[in-house]
C-alpha cells in the first residue's frame, strides 16, 4: 500500500514538474543526434551570437534573444539553421521536416531572455539510416563566442543503442561521417 501511495506521488510530482523540468534540455555548445527507426531527432543548444548574420541579426545584435524575439524572429532562426546545419543520410542531403525552437528556463536562466537558442529538429531518414551507412553532419553556425559543439550521435532500435559516436566540430573541423566504415570514419571518442 504504501509503495503505491508513493508511486503515484512520484508520478504525479514527473508529470508536474515535467514542463519545468524539460525546459533546458543541454548546455550551450553541445547538440545530440538520435536515428531512431526512419528519423533522426536533433537537439542543439547554441549562443544566439551564431545567428548575427541571419534575418534575425538586430534581435541577437546584443547577445540576447528575449521570447518577443523569438517569435518574431523564428521563421528567420529556422532559415539560418536549415542553411548552417546540414545531415546528409549517405551522400544526400536531408531536409528537416520540422524545427521547433525554445529559450532555455530554469533557476540559473532569467525568464524570457536568454543567451541560448535550444532547436529541436526533426529530419526524415532512409530505413535502416546509420546501421547500413553512414550520417554526415555539417556545423556553419559558428561566431565568436561559439568556436565548438560537441555532437553525440546515436543510433537506437527497440530501446537499445546500437551504436554511438561523440565529436566535437569546430571552425576548423565543421563536418563529420558518423557510423561509416573504418575506412571513412576518422578517428573520434566512442563511448
Amino acid at each position: 500500500m504504501r509503495w503505491g501511495l508513493v508511486a503515484g506521488w512520484v508520478l504525479l510530482l514527473t508529470l508536474g514538474g515535467g514542463v519545468s523540468a524539460q525546459a533546458h534540455l543541454m548546455g550551450k555548445g553541445h547538440c545530440t543526434l538520435n536515428i531512431v527507426k526512419n528519423k533522426a531527432y536533433i537537439v542543439m543548444s547554441v549562443s544566439v551570437s551564431v545567428f548575427s548574420e541571419s534575418g534575425a541579426a538586430e534581435a541577437v545584435s546584443d547577445g540576447v534573444l528575449t521570447a518577443k524575439e523569438l517569435r518574431t524572429h523564428s521563421e528567420a532562426l529556422r532559415k539560418a539553421i536549415r542553411s548552417g546545419l546540414t545531415v546528409r543520410d549517405g551522400d544526400v542531403p536531408v531536409t528537416f521536416s520540422s524545427i521547433l525552437l525554445n529559450l532555455p528556463k530554469g533557476d540559473h536562466h532569467p525568464t524570457g531572455r536568454s543567451a541560448e537558442l535550444t532547436a529541436m529538429i526533426v529530419a526524415p531518414l532512409r530505413p535502416k539510416a546509420g546501421e547500413s551507412g553512414a550520417i554526415e553532419v555539417e556545423n556553419t553556425l559558428w561566431a565568436p563566442t561559439e568556436r565548438r559543439l560537441k555532437l553525440r550521435a546515436t543510433v537506437t532500435e527497440a530501446g537499445r543503442t546500437l551504436r554511438n559516436e561523440t565529436v566535437e566540430l569546430t571552425p576548423a573541423q565543421g563536418r563529420h561521417r558518423f557510423f561509416g566504415s573504418s575506412m571513412e570514419t576518422p578517428s573520434v571518442s566512442r563511448d
